[in-house]
Formats: structure tokens, sequence, C-alpha cells
């Protein structure tokens, strides 16, 4: 019996059909059996990770702990009580004592303040305070003296100067304020350059009193001044004998009065010999307007 062409066909059409089915089962055995075995080796490596096993070797780390707790608080315990002691002999006063300063006016008693004063023990340190003040000073022999005064007061009583500071004592100085009028009077001069004002260095002047007899000469320094004290009250003539170098001699004298206590100033003028060209620019000039006019000069 002869098969048609067709049938064959089918045939083979059916055996690839089979085959391909069967393939198709195949492979996703295959592959869910690769992944089984790549969950299988992650499944191994937590064995590999015994390493939690150091962590048994943590548990050493006790010992640590109560060994560092109990040595650093048996240790830190005597410095504790060791340090009071050592502070103890610097804050107890027993040896030292307190000095107070104060300052008053010698005529009224009122006090004065800021009146600077050094005390300190016989060889030092020294410490300056000003009035009024307490402060703390070693015992012993303490000495004091006045560093510097206030206002007008020319006078300073200290009282007393030397003591003797026993330990734990309470010491008071006071220092008496006073004013003294001087019985002399001064006078300062003052030399300038005419033109420019600036001060000049080198002339020479004469004050002579009204009777004669007192005659004082002094030079101006480089600032320009030169200045004569311990004039006794009354009329003094005071006149240029040097002028500096390049200037023409002012013989023109002054009179003035001394007074005690009193300083009194004068300011002499001299012409420069050669006087110097200024040079004038009308390009700077500032136009002046007339007011009545409107003219412009």
């Amino acid at each position: 019996m002869k098969k048609s062409p067709h049938r064959i066909l089918v045939a083979v059409a059916a055996i690839l059909v089979a085959l391909a089915t069967a393939a198709v089962f195949v492979v996703p055995q295959a592959r869910a059996d690769a992944p089984a075995v790549d969950s299988s080796s992650p499944a191994d490596t937590p064995p590999a990770a015994s390493p939690p096993a150091p962590t048994t070797v943590e548990s050493s780390t006790p010992p640590r702990s109560t060994e560092s707790p109990s040595a650093p608080s048996s240790s830190t315990t005597p410095p504790s009580s060791t340090t009071p002691s050592t502070t103890t002999p610097s804050t107890t006063p027993r040896g030292s004592g307190t000095v107070s300063v104060t300052a008053v006016d010698m005529v009224d008693g009122h006090a004065v303040a800021g009146v600077r004063v050094e005390l300190g023990p016989e060889h030092g340190p020294f410490q300056t305070v000003s009035t009024p003040s307490t402060v703390r000073v070693p015992a012993g022999t303490v000495r004091a003296s006045v560093a510097a005064v206030v206002g007008d007061y020319n006078i300073a009583v200290l009282e007393p100067k030397s003591f003797t500071l026993a330990p734990g004592q309470a010491y008071s100085i006071v220092v008496k304020m006073g004013r003294q009028h001087s019985s002399v009077g001064a006078v300062s001069i003052t030399k300038r350059d005419k033109v420019t004002g600036a001060v000049l260095a080198g002339a020479r002047f004469r004050v002579t009193h009204e009777s004669g007899d007192l005659v004082r000469e002094t030079t101006t320094s480089a600032a320009g001044v030169a200045t004569i004290g311990e004039l006794p009250p009354g009329g003094y003539r005071v006149e240029e004998i040097a002028a500096p170098a390049g200037y023409v001699l002012d013989r023109t004298p002054h009179f003035i009065e001394v007074h005690r206590g009193k300083t009194r100033f004068l300011t002499f003028y001299d012409t420069p010999i050669e006087q110097p060209v200024v040079i004038r620019n009308p390009a700077h000039r500032v136009p002046l307007r007339s007011i009545p006019t409107g003219r412009i000069y």
C-alpha cells in the first residue's frame, strides 16, 4: 500500500512537535537544578561564617572591664584624699595678714581716691594698689611708699612707711594728702618761623629781673621750646640775643609778670633771611562775584 506525501509530512510534523515539547520540559528542569546549586552554595557559606566563634573570645573582655574599674577606683581615691591636704596650707591665712590702704585730705579729712601705693614684704615682691584698697600681704616686715598722687595734690605723707605684720593680723595705713603753693614761677618760650610757623631750634634768650640782679639765659631745643624755672615773683624782661642760622634777629624785648606757682608762656617769631618764593597758579583761583553788580572778577 503506498503512502501519500501528505501523510508523511503530517507524521514528521508530529515528531518535531513531540521533540520540541520534550525539550521545553528538559530545559526548565536544568534551570531549576542550577538555582538549586546556587542556593546550596550560600547554604554552605553560613557554616564557613563561623567567625562568630571569635565572639566567644570576646567573652574575655569582662576580665578587662573588671580589672580597669577596680584599679582606677582604688588609685583615684588616694589622690583625691591627698589633694585637699596640699591646698590647705596655701589657703590658710596663718602666714599672712591684710593691709588696708586709704588716703585723706590733711585739711578737711575727706577721702581721696586713686592714690597709688606700693607695698609688700621687705625683700619683695611689691604690689601696687589704689586707694581705698585692702590686700593680703605675707606676714613679716612690710614696706610701703606712695607711687602716684591725684589732682593738684603735691604733698603725700604716708604713715607708717614700714611696719611688722603678724600672721592673721589686719593693719591699716593712711596717706595724708595736701597742697603746697610754690613760691616761685617759670617762663616757657617758643620760637617759630614767621612765614611757615615751623618751630625753630637754636634761638637764645635772656631773662632779666626788673631789679637787674637776676639774669638767666636759655636756648630753644629741637622742639623749639626753652623753659626757665625757679623765678621769684616779679617783673621780667625777655629778649632774644641770638637767632637761629638763616633768620633775622628780633631785638624787640617783652616784659612779663611772673606769679607764684604759675608759668608764663611766650611765643617769638623770626623772619627768614631768604624768604621762599610762593608760586601762585591763577587757574586754581576761585572767582568772586560782586553782590551788588553781579560782576565776576
